[in-house]
């Protein structure tokens, strides 16, 4: 009889811990991102000028890069989350969005062979009336960029506030960016960054007419929940150091 029940108490225990050794896998299998963190860069390099904080230091770039690749995050494009959320196509394991913003040189100087080295992605938004800038990046140097795998979007024309122009000039800057970086890239662009993070309702309204999706400067992670015309994005500033990144990236 003793025999017997330890018989049955060893069955219990094995059949215990295979039903949860399953179930964890399956809820690992089956578990989805219940919102996507989007970064928000602006200039890689030393700071100048007025705007110090839209400067990262190229060494501490990296470390972030390297960071986001040890602990297992993927980058993906927006319209990867786009297709994720309302087409129902799969995204990997802990995505996250690198998105930079005004086309800065330093996206094809820095940026560009920093992510091809550690076989990541980003997408950049870009200012398509300043190529003849000296800092910005030119017609060439967006194409090498599509060729390289990142994803391009439209970031106006003259990077105006859009809440105080008329509304053909607001056509204009959407329309006219779009028409230009799909002309030289010949492929869509499908996503448009509000200069400044300005939007109101006629503002969104219009890009609607010409986009899937549009991010924000408003700060926390994009969701299925959100309006796709108005993500939300983490901003990353010069002052972040590796360690301010990664608390804004876990979310504390």
């Amino acid at each position: 009889m003793f025999n017997y029940q330890k018989k049955l108490y060893v069955l219990l225990v094995f059949i215990f811990l295979v039903f949860n050794l399953t179930f964890s896998l399956g809820a690992e299998k089956t578990a989805e991102p219940s919102a996507v963190p989007i970064l928000m860069y602006h200039i890689i390099g030393k700071p100048s000028g007025s705007w110090p904080e839209l400067y990262v230091q190229p060494e501490v770039f990296l470390k972030q890069l390297d960071w986001l690749k040890a602990n297992g995050y993927h980058t993906v494009s927006l319209k990867d989350v786009y297709d994720y959320w309302y087409e129902n196509k799969p995204l990997p394991s802990k995505p996250i969005v690198l998105t930079f913003d005004d086309g800065n040189i330093s996206a094809y100087n820095i940026v560009l062979p920093a992510l091809k080295e550690r076989g990541m992605r980003a997408t950049f938004f870009i200012i398509t009336g300043s190529f003849q800038k000296p800092t910005a990046v030119k017609p060439e140097m967006v194409k090498q960029l599509y060729a390289a795998g990142m994803e391009i979007g439209s970031h106006t024309v003259n990077h105006l506030d859009l809440t105080k122009i008329s509304r053909k000039q607001l056509a204009y800057e959407l329309k006219q960016s779009k028409l230009t970086l799909e002309k030289l890239l010949n492929a869509p662009v499908e996503f448009f960054c509000y200069p400044s993070g300005r939007v109101n309702t006629q503002v969104e309204q219009e890009v609607r007419k010409y986009y899937l999706g549009a991010v924000t400067t408003r700060y926390g992670k994009a969701s299925k929940s959100q309006n796709p015309y108005l993500w939300k994005r983490i901003r990353i500033n010069g002052s972040d150091g590796l360690a301010g990144f990664i608390t804004k990236i876990r979310g504390n």
